[in-house]
């Protein structure tokens, strides 16, 4: 059985089938990098939560296979590159079969929450997870 070694809970059918909700979200490896730091962001000023980057939305896992490059790029979504904050986070990699039968993988990024600084991508904008929502916080300096 294919299971997250940080959150017993994700296992490959959860990450499949389980509807998005407050603390875990999946993104295909299609998404930009940088889109993908303000769900890091708001993850980390909210409760914390798992973004899973290589199963679609609808459940298909796609893996790394066809953005071979990309892989590589979404490790560093946690960067001073895509986050003027850096929150506390761990990344796992997990080994998978994808949709066209070939082995692939998947990433997870375990984002604790962030308890005493808000976490702003480097445009400085704050997001915020509530349910499956990301809100925007426009900050004015």
């Amino acid at each position: 059985m294919i299971v997250s070694q940080e959150n017993s809970i994700l296992t490959l059918k959860y990450m499949t089938e389980e509807k998005e909700n407050q603390f875990f979200d999946r993104k295909s490896a299609r998404k930009p990098v940088k889109e993908l730091a303000n769900f890091v962001a708001s993850f980390a000023n909210a409760s914390g939560g798992t973004l899973v980057i290589g199963i679609a939305d609808d459940g298909k896992i796609e893996g790394f296979e066809d953005y071979p490059n990309k892989y590589n790029d979404f490790l560093k979504v946690t960067s001073i590159d895509y986050l003027k904050t850096i929150p506390n986070y761990k990344n796992e990699t997990l080994e998978v079969v994808n949709y066209k039968g070939n082995k692939d993988k998947i990433l997870l990024i375990h984002v604790q929450p962030s308890t005493d600084i808000l976490i702003r991508n480097v445009k400085d904008e704050v997001y915020l997870r509530q349910g499956i929502q990301v809100i925007n916080f426009h900050q004015n300096k």
